[in-house]
């Protein structure tokens, strides 16, 4: 017949117990051989291989190149070493903030020398790139961390201050990824969405590989058809598993195929349209157009993001927020007249 309910409420009863008495076991144990610093120095290190595994996993998938793998892990060997030896999290382990800031000072200077603006994008590119795989798997890193730790703090009952003081950490750092993570994407849609359609070629790739196995195993596949099938998979993932820093910078043709009145243009004309663009750079802060003075140009953003704010009896109102393929302007381009609102330029 069907178990029975009782008998099975008696062991589930049982093990409940024993679970008990041996985590009474274990505190007591605590108390007498393990101090709170040696027990948060193991619970760090114990995350620290949580990250570990996570980037090996993903740079066994393809999912993080060889480099970015070695900066991590090495920023991993520096938090140990300061954990054992120090008692504490180094400041920073990767790159030092002043080195981004004066990376970016530098890319801006560099960009007003005549013909090296290309090279200056291509730099840009590759850093976003960089820094965008090693936000995504610091995310996924720390993801893994904050959920080994709960899981440890239920089983093995280590000390609720020591486990709140890394959990408040790794909240921290994931964060803060994910706060990366999301001002590339605002900075650089564009690129973000072809990361994003890269990692699900590889998904799919890969799933494929999977099933692809199971049906020789089960004998619907002869092997000699999987082989092939399979070689053919691992090519094309091979040229998945680099990071590529395109489309870091929309053209100006998709640009245009944006507004709704050019994409209904005949080629040649949406050509002579898109040939006729200008390139124009706005600093943080910068106003590029006010509100009540006269325009008749239209503005494409390629890259950063745009604040449009509208004075209505003396008062500031927030209007809307635009980013990378976004457009404003057209109303001046079709009916000249003064501009109805202020759009200034909130990133680069």
């Amino acid at each position: 017949g069907l178990f029975s309910r009782t008998i099975a409420a008696e062991v589930e009863q049982r093990n409940r117990s024993a679970l008990e008495r041996e985590r009474g076991a274990l505190a007591e144990l605590r108390e007498e051989a393990l101090d709170r610093d040696e027990e948060r120095r193991l619970l760090y290190l114990r995350c620290f291989a949580a990250e570990r595994h996570q980037y090996y996993r993903m740079l066994s998938l393809g999912h993080l190149s060889e480099r970015a793998y070695r900066n991590l892990t090495h920023s991993l060997d520096l938090q140990i070493e300061g954990v054992r030896h120090e008692g504490r999290i180094p400041e920073f382990t990767l790159h030092p903030p002043s080195g981004e800031r004066v990376e970016t000072m530098l890319y801006r200077v560099l960009e007003r020398v005549p013909g090296l603006r290309g090279r200056v994008e291509r730099l840009r590119a590759v850093r976003a790139a960089r820094d965008y795989e090693v936000a995504w798997a610091r995310y996924r890193g720390d993801e893994r961390a904050l959920r080994d730790l709960s899981e440890l703090a239920e089983t093995i009952g280590a000390r609720e201050d020591v486990v709140e003081e890394l959990r408040a950490y790794y909240s921290y750092w994931y964060e803060q990824a994910r706060a990366r993570l999301d001002q590339t994407a605002e900075l650089f849609p564009e690129f973000v969405s072809t990361a994003q359609r890269r990692l699900a070629d590889r998904l799919a790739l890969q799933a494929g590989e999977d099933e692809i196995r199971e049906r020789v195993v089960a004998g619907t596949i002869p092997e000699g058809v999987a082989r092939v099938m399979l070689a053919d998979m691992r090519a094309e993932l091979a040229t998945l598993r680099a990071s590529k820093p395109d489309k870091l910078l929309v053209g100006p043709e998709e640009l245009l195929k944006k507004v709704p009145f050019f994409r209904r243009l005949p080629l040649e004309e949406f050509r002579e349209v898109a040939k006729r663009l200008r390139l124009r750079t706005a600093p943080t802060g910068d106003r590029i157009v006010t509100q009540g003075r006269p325009g008749s140009s239209l503005y494409l953003i390629a890259r950063g993001v745009v604040r449009v704010t509208r004075k209505d009896d003396g008062v500031v109102h927030d209007v809307a927020t635009l980013m990378a393929g976004d457009f404003f302007g057209e109303m001046a381009l079709l009916h000249g007249g003064r501009r109805r609102a202020t759009c200034r330029a909130v990133t680069p």
